[in-house]
């Protein structure tokens, strides 16, 4: 309510769906994609599932509250043509541009002459970010378990965390460095 108290213009930048989902993900209690019901049908949602780990208002309330600022916005930057799409279904009365996160376009260096990998060359796989069902996690978890079974030289490294390390540390295959600060990224792995 800062921009409304004070007066001034301002845009509001989109990161995720915090907007209107109460998981932020949208993720249903099941940990699956969920149908963007009504605010309130995300209470049954939120109430049925893990406890939430961030102080957002319950889902009528947040939904409300985002609309009002959305509207007040001289402009929503939504960072893709569907988080726009989403964005437009929720509050339609939101002044929304696309505009892609500024970050600088990464370009990766080229893959080391072993690959494609024959299966014997030892070979360590890094992840970057906070690692949960939304990005993966249990594809991960499968992959750590297959190469664990399967005794093959594979093991990998997560900078960051995940939704449950020591369901991978199991595995003997998995390393996480825990948190880090923005620019750590590159030395923790």
């Amino acid at each position: 309510s800062l921009p409304e108290a004070l007066g001034v213009p301002y845009e509001a930048r989109v990161h995720d769906y915090a907007w209107f989902c109460p998981r932020i993900t949208l993720l249903d209690d099941t940990g699956l994609p969920c149908d963007e019901p009504a605010p309130e049908k995300c209470l049954r949602c939120v109430a049925a599932g893990l406890p939430l780990d961030n102080d957002l208002p319950p889902a009528p309330q947040l939904v409300a509250r985002s609309a009002r600022l959305l509207a007040g916005a001289g402009r929503v930057l939504a960072p893709s043509r569907d988080a726009a799409a989403r964005l437009a279904r929720h509050f339609p009365g939101a002044p929304l541009l696309v505009a892609p996160h500024p970050e600088p376009a990464f370009a990766p260096p080229p893959p080391p002459a072993f690959l494609p990998w024959d299966g014997r060359t030892p070979l360590r796989l890094a992840l970057i970010g906070a690692i949960g069902s939304h990005k993966g996690y249990e594809v991960l978890l499968a992959m750590a378990r297959d190469a664990a079974r399967r005794e093959l030289p594979l093991s990998f490294a997560v900078a960051g965390f995940t939704k449950d390390d020591f369901a991978l540390f199991g595995t003997g295959r998995v390393f996480v460095t825990g948190r880090y600060e923005e620019g750590e990224a590159e030395g923790v792995v």
